[in-house]
């Protein structure tokens, strides 16, 4: 019996889903010292090691924002409003925040993050004479200021590379985040946007503008009017964001865009526990700005379900537990 039992635990661990985070392949481990910001929407401004070339100008300054992206200043001075704000997805805040800023934006993850607690999620930075590092490591989110839900990378370097890396979602996309999320980055010269790109695919070679962006759109009105910036209305809730445990690193091509690639192998986070709300059909009276079909998650902002989002079955520990009862059974019955 207790062979037969030992078979049967064994072959159901074996068999169980798991998810383990791994870092990116692209990772600095040694995240540098503290900023000291912890907020529920705020900014500090650090100065760079080395000159910072982006589109055409130079930078020496970034205003590191607790959302999860900086603005690019000089001098220790910025153009526009250095501060991001947490609903960039959205229409309104998306040109005013964003794209005609003033300011140069990079945003690896930008969102209603939040750690003005104290108590969960750190803020920190990095420099040296050719690289500087800012990791927000464990932060949580306005939703749920308690509990770890992201760690991410952005690293800088002298020669123009910006670098993303993320190292595990640990909470409930919808739970947890009732905001959407942008990730890419803008030159803030009030440009208008240009068709975002699949940052999942990552192979969009010889790009020739400096603002290139994704939008996931999560638990917004859907009643509003263009409330995600790319939103027809009749599109449902995306939680594919298939970035995670990745790279993506936009490289500077000489014709005032980037080359961009990607590294890793993106895991999906589990489907929330939360179904989306089904949205309207009636569409928004704005026009949003032309967008670039993608695969089956994290679609360009089109915010389409991911398919293959790693759910773990429900009927597996059911199973699990009947096989054990009849075990048991037969043992009683000396079967």
């Amino acid at each position: 019996m207790m062979s037969k039992l030992r078979t049967f635990i064994l072959g159901t661990l074996l068999t169980w889903p798991m998810i383990v985070f791994s870092a990116p392949p692209i990772w600095d481990a040694n995240f540098g010292a503290d900023t000291g910001l912890q907020a529920d929407d705020g900014y500090i401004a650090q100065t760079l090691g080395f000159m910072f070339p982006f589109d055409g100008v130079d930078y020496d300054t970034i205003a590191i924002n607790s959302n999860g992206g900086v603005m690019l200043g000089v001098a220790g001075g910025f153009a526009g409003d250095p501060f991001l704000d947490y609903d960039v997805w959205n229409a309104i805040y998306f040109e005013s925040d964003f794209t005609n800023v003033g300011n140069p934006a990079i945003v690896p993850f930008v969102t209603d993050l939040d750690n003005g607690d104290g108590l969960v999620g750190t803020i920190h930075f990095k420099t040296d004479a050719t690289t500087a590092v800012i990791t927000w490591s464990g932060m949580a989110t306005n939703s749920n200021s308690a509990s770890p839900f992201i760690t991410f990378q952005l690293t800088l370097a002298s020669d123009g590379t910006i670098t993303f890396g993320y190292d595990g979602i640990s909470g409930d996309m919808l739970l947890d985040l009732d905001e959407g999320i942008v990730v890419g980055v803008s030159n803030g010269a009030g440009d208008p946007p240009p068709a975002v790109s699949d940052l999942g695919a990552a192979m969009n070679a010889n790009l020739a503008t400096s603002t290139v962006y994704e939008i996931w759109c999560y638990d917004e009105n859907m009643v509003v009017a263009g409330a995600c910036y790319d939103q027809t209305g009749t599109r449902p809730d995306n939680y594919g964001f298939d970035l995670d445990q990745t790279n993506v690193i936009f490289t500077p091509n000489g014709t005032g865009g980037f080359d961009l690639s990607a590294l890793g192998t993106p895991v999906l986070p589990t489907t929330p526990t939360t179904p989306p709300t089904t949205p309207p059909t009636t569409p928004p009276t704005t026009t949003p700005p032309p967008t670039t079909p993608g695969g089956d998650t994290g679609a360009l902002g089109g915010c389409t379900v991911g398919v293959a989002d790693g759910t773990v079955d429900p009927t597996l520990p059911l199973l699990a537990l009947i096989s054990l009862g009849s075990l048991l059974l037969r043992r009683k019955r000396g079967v």
